[in-house]
């Protein structure tokens, strides 16, 4: 028997083991050590199986406890009582609002599934935004190629203007109205708002004959932003609007849809010329007003400048560039009227490269090709040669 016997007295009451004690005690906890080693799987000789199969079982062969275990994690919950039910008559109900045009209804539905599983809840609600988000575009295809949207619409066109009211759809679905908006606001306002609206095969260039008067595109009845005068625009549909005809002015040339969506306002057409009548000065020129004329010291390119004061013929003008303010006659200017394909000079980094005006956009803006691509840049840094404009014609 291992003996123990008290050393001195170290003053905090402890004692200590004797030398045997202690290789005892360590003997003992390593014993402790191995026993939790083989409980935990490590490595022991593994005893030959019996004549009837006895031995420890295969390492990959999952003992009966831990199959049961993972049978019991991998097999599908069971559903609640009544969750398949309530999952079909949501389907049918939301089946029946689209079918309907009630697109707030089908969405309000998923709010109240009724006892349906909520996995199966969102996987259904995901496929109702795909199928609310190609309704809407095939609806707007329909309308610009039928040229109608009473020919489409019909009696659906409250329920379908309730559908694309981001007001009356959950957030994430307003979303993608509001990705459509301008391309909705457009198509409603060509071919539902005004009477014959139709859209220009080829956007044609206007300019404003003098002061002219808009009407807002989001509200129509609403006035819109003044144009300055005499001033160039891009005309991409026309209709009329209680008995008053109108052009709508937009920024594209590509694509219907495309065109729809640039329009920004309705411009009253009596107030408006085809852009190839302003090749002469209008005769109420007034300061503020913008024409061609040549840049010095380059007296054989034209650019834009900006009417300062008129006495008589004489006027006081000043490129748009920048530069000084000079004086010229009446007979030396052209009015602000550069026609699509003419030969034009573009700004590249410190020199100017030879390209074609494509497009005029607005009163600012124009669509160049140089060296193969198209761009867009500003109109008042364009320069032209006076060679290639076309003759003025008279009044």
């Amino acid at each position: 028997m291992t003996s123990f016997k008290r050393s001195g007295h170290t003053g905090r009451g402890r004692t200590r083991l004797s030398l045997g004690a202690r290789a005892a005690c360590g003997a003992l906890g390593m014993l402790g050590v191995l026993g939790v080693l083989a409980s935990c799987g490590a490595a022991q000789p593994v005893p030959p199986p019996t004549a009837h199969g006895g031995g420890p079982p295969a390492l990959t062969e999952p003992s009966p406890a831990s199959a049961a275990v993972s049978a019991a994690t991998e097999a599908p919950k069971p559903a609640r009582p009544g969750a398949i039910e309530a999952l079909q008559a949501l389907e049918r109900d939301v089946a029946a609002a689209e079918q309907r045009w009630d697109w707030p209804g089908a969405f309000a539905r998923f709010d109240d599934p009724k006892g349906a599983d909520p996995d199966e809840v969102a996987i259904q609600r995901t496929r109702a935004t795909v199928a609310f988000e190609a309704f809407v575009d095939d609806t707007l295809a329909a309308i610009v190629t039928k040229g109608s949207a009473q020919a489409v619409l019909g009696d659906r066109r409250a329920a379908f203007l309730a559908s694309v009211d981001p007001a009356r759809m959950p957030s994430d679905v307003g979303v993608a109205i509001y990705a459509r908006e301008r391309k909705l606001r457009g198509a409603l306002l060509v071919f539902d708002r005004l009477e014959g609206g139709a859209l220009l095969e080829t956007p044609a260039t206007y300019w404003s004959y003098g002061a002219a008067a808009t009407r807002s595109a989001t509200d129509p009845e609403l006035a819109g932003k003044p144009l300055r005068r005499n001033s160039a625009f891009l005309v991409v549909a026309r209709g009329k609007l209680e008995g008053v005809a109108y052009l709508a002015i937009g920024t594209a040339t590509d694509g219907a849809l495309e065109r729809l969506e640039s329009i920004s306002a309705l411009v009253v057409a009596s107030s408006a010329r085809p852009y190839e009548t302003a090749a002469y000065l209008p005769p109420d020129l007034q300061p503020g007003d913008h024409v061609l004329a040549s840049f010095a010291p380059w007296p054989t390119q034209l650019v834009l400048h900006e009417v300062l004061a008129i006495k008589n013929d004489t006027l006081s003008i000043r490129p748009l560039v920048g530069g000084a303010a000079r004086s010229a006659r009446r007979e030396e200017l052209r009015a602000d009227f550069l026609p699509a394909g003419v030969a034009v000079l573009v700004p590249v980094a410190t020199t100017f490269k030879r390209g074609l005006l494509e497009t005029r956009l607005d009163d600012e803006q124009a669509v160049v090709t140089l060296e193969g691509a198209r761009q867009t840049v500003p109109i008042a840094s364009l320069r032209v040669e006076a060679r290639s404009m076309p003759p003025a014609p008279t009044p």
